[in-house]
């Protein structure tokens, strides 16, 4: 029984110690949780406070943009070709099938001549391109 109660004995001696060096821990600790805990509270307020600090920047750009959107409106409405009709479209195709068909017969006309005879045919822009460079 003796050596059951020193086993006992030290086994409470030895729970104590630990209990004391657990003690000690949480003394060095508890200042640095408390440091922590701290600092993540001022975190979470910053935090809390960032969108506001991003609307506040952003409310120039903001104000920006839509007064840009009435003017692009307004240049939007403003900046529509007017329509033509179809007769519109028909007419420059023939013009320009027209003249195609002109030069084409300008130049079978020269083709068909042959080299023996001095043919100059004139393109009515090149006339005006060459009497402007004089």
């Amino acid at each position: 029984m003796n050596e059951k109660l020193a086993r006992a004995d030290g086994a409470r001696s030895e729970l104590a110690a630990q209990v004391e060096d657990i003690v000690a821990w949480h003394q060095h600790v508890d200042p640095l949780f408390g440091a922590i805990r701290a600092r993540m509270a001022q975190t979470r307020d910053r935090i809390d406070d960032v969108p506001n600090r991003i609307a506040e920047a952003l409310a120039p750009l903001a104000e920006l943009v839509g007064s840009m959107s009435d003017q692009l409106e307004t240049l939007l409405s403003a900046s529509s070709p007017p329509v033509f009709s179809s007769d519109i479209a028909d007419q420059v195709v023939e013009r320009w099938e027209a003249r195609t068909d002109t030069r084409r017969q300008a130049t079978d006309l020269m083709m068909a001549r042959g080299p023996e005879e001095d043919t100059v045919v004139l393109d009515a822009r090149v006339d005006l391109e060459f009497a402007e460079s004089w």
